[in-house]
């Protein structure tokens, strides 16, 4: 008998011995912050992707959205460029970007005064050769749809009303001009330096301060951030400083 109850306990200690290596591991849990981004920040998705791999427990959801568009109380991070938002909320300075002014590769321009780019955004000069351009015809400018961040930079840093020019094609955001200014020999636009690759040129334009067509991208979150958003906003602006 006493053999038995031996046995039996010992069994009962297999048992729960088994049981319990068969508990499933507490999962962890993953965080996820919605950011918003701005059309002129597009750029910056495979930053927000890589950045966003290096922790395994953190997730992002992105959200595209116009300038007029953005909601600071509906996400936990929102990135712009050039303008600091009025609101008392944390913002961070992860980096900066410039306005570049571009042509066609097969244009044969080499800079502009700040009088012709004037002329050109205001419509008051509309062919090429007026600027002694070897390519004819119109000048297909191409700007964006008013509140674009880099419009305003324009704007402010040019003293125009781009309104007044008849001849000027509007594209939705920045990406678009890259691509209507690169598939035409006679296009002009401007976009974001960070959206420059080889399919156009950019220009200087003599006699502007750089320093008036350069303005900081911003991060500016909800809340004060714990440490996984702040190792986040931290490899953000690396990954841009590089």
């Amino acid at each position: 008998m006493q053999f038995a109850k031996r046995l039996i306990c010992l069994l009962l200690v297999v048992l729960i011995a088994g049981c319990a290596s068969s508990t499933p591991a507490a999962q962890p849990t993953l965080t996820v912050w919605n950011v918003q981004i701005t059309p002129s920040l597009g750029w910056m998705k495979p930053i927000l992707h890589k950045c966003t791999l290096q922790d395994p427990e953190m997730g992002v959801f992105l959200l595209d959205a116009a300038p007029s568009e953005i909601n600071l109380q509906k996400s936990d991070v929102t990135i712009t460029w050039g303008k600091t938002p009025v609101e008392t909320l944390p913002i961070y300075e992860l980096g900066s970007d410039a306005l570049s002014i571009i042509v066609n590769p097969e244009n044969g321009i080499s800079s502009l005064t700040v009088e012709q780019l004037t002329a050109i955004i205001d419509g008051e000069i509309s062919q090429w050769q007026q600027i002694g351009s070897p390519i004819e015809g119109d000048i297909a400018w191409w700007t964006v749809p008013s509140g674009d961040e880099g419009l305003e930079i324009l704007v402010s840093a040019m003293e125009v009303q781009p309104s007044r020019n008849p001849f000027a094609w509007i594209a939705p955001n920045a990406e678009a001009v890259l691509q209507s200014v690169a598939e035409n020999p006679s296009a002009m636009g401007f976009i974001p330096s960070r959206w420059l690759n080889e399919s156009v040129k950019s220009i200087p334009i003599e006699g502007t301060d750089a320093n008036t067509l350069t303005q900081p991208i911003l991060a500016v979150t909800r809340q004060q951030p714990d440490q996984k958003l702040a190792g986040f906003l931290q490899c953000l602006q690396s990954e841009i400083e590089k």
